[in-house]
């Protein structure tokens, strides 16, 4: 009988295999990489030409000539800096965008972080 965390683990890993080319990276957002790495150690990630790991929710480098995998949580702020992520002044962060939610459609993606 196989576990969800086994089960998880295949899912993700086969997400990231299915995106072509060479190199990629993954971009999470908080709630999601909890997700990730409870399923997934970071060397299993890397071993699958992944360059870097990166949070969505922090300033990250451009990198226009290598494909993103993106695992998200479908709330408004993820959302939005998905979208950013490709409409910015500076041009596209990555050449492709290969998004995958946590979660099927909810409420969920109108949760924002409460600000005063």
């Amino acid at each position: 009988m196989t576990g969800i965390n086994e089960i998880m683990h295949k899912r993700l890993m086969d997400s990231i295999k299915a995106v072509p080319g060479k190199w990629k990276i993954v971009v999470v957002d908080s709630k999601s990489s909890r997700t990730l790495f409870a399923a997934c150690k970071i060397y299993d990630i890397l071993e699958e030409n992944v360059t870097l790991v990166e949070n969505i929710e922090k300033q990250r480098q451009p990198y226009p000539t290598l494909d993103a995998v993106y695992f998200l949580t479908p709330c408004r702020d993820s959302i939005l800096r998905l979208v950013d992520d490709f409409t910015g002044h500076n041009g596209a962060m990555y050449k492709a965008a290969h998004i995958h939610f946590t979660s099927g459609n909810t409420n969920a993606y109108f949760c924002t972080s409460k600000k005063n």
